[in-house]
């Protein structure tokens, strides 16, 4: 209606990469008239251009940065001793690999805790996902927390990160994970295994495998230095790689182009 406007889409949704029939078709035709398209990963440039009819696309790596400095949540269990994962309650975060992992873990690893941060969304996926905690005799031993905005207050309660995703863009919680010096473990989807090096500076491993999960679960439970060496070159990546002032830099250039 108005084509003096300049529409720029920021593409931060891993899964839009299975987008198909009448969700793809409309996306399709809103793309005539986007001026560019803003990426969080190869993967979605890629897509895009395939798919799409927006010639101008950008890459752009995602930032952390701690603005909520509060101390407000208190995780549970022992410390030296949490696990922790940052995702609202969404089925491509797949809380239940984690959960059949923990609990095979949990076996020989019995003073361990799992902390589940993120939103409680009503609905069926949340509804299972806190049924098979009851089921897998976990409720002593996992613990929800719904939507927290204290991350760093939590991270610095925090032994080992987790993010077991199904599909990712280049998840922010992640890259908090990095900047806070927690020890990481991470599925192999979007743009996760650039940030963290297999065996180097995390874990990576592939997507809805409880069992190589809780192996690496039990590397780093039962190894402090390994948990301290991966944090700080982790830390050292996100800084050098994943800083505000370098997407910035960036991100004004392509709204000047």
């Amino acid at each position: 209606m108005y084509p003096k406007i300049k529409i720029i889409w920021h593409n931060h949704y891993g899964n839009n990469v299975n987008l198909t029939g009448v969700n793809l078709l409309a996306l399709k035709i809103q793309s005539y008239f986007f001026s560019c398209i803003i990426h969080v990963n190869e993967d979605l440039k890629k897509w895009s251009q395939k798919k799409l009819y927006c010639r101008e696309n950008y890459y752009l790596k995602n930032f952390p940065i701690f603005s909520n400095l509060n101390k407000e949540t208190n995780l549970q269990g022992l410390n030296g001793k949490r696990i922790t994962h940052i995702a609202g309650f969404r089925a491509e975060k797949d809380h239940e690999t984690l959960l059949r992992a923990f609990s095979l873990f949990i076996v020989n690893n019995k003073n361990w805790s799992l902390h589940l941060i993120g939103k409680l969304h009503k609905g069926a996926y949340s509804d299972k996902i806190l049924n098979l905690i009851n089921t897998l005799n976990l409720k002593d031993k996992v613990f929800t927390y719904n939507s927290c905005f204290d991350i760093k207050n939590i991270l610095e309660q925090t032994d080992i990160a987790v993010l077991t995703s199904k599909s990712e863009g280049l998840p922010i919680s992640l890259l908090e994970y990095g900047l806070s010096k927690t020890a990481v473990i991470v599925t192999n989807v979007g743009e996760c295994s650039n940030v963290i090096q297999n065996e180097y500076s995390g874990y990576v491993v592939e997507k809805e495998n409880p069992k190589l999960l809780s192996e690496k679960l039990d590397l780093l439970a039962n190894s402090k230095s390994k948990r301290i060496i991966f944090a700080e070159r982790n830390f050292k990546n996100i800084s050098d790689n994943y800083s505000q002032s370098l997407f910035l830099k960036r991100l004004l250039e392509v709204y000047k182009s």
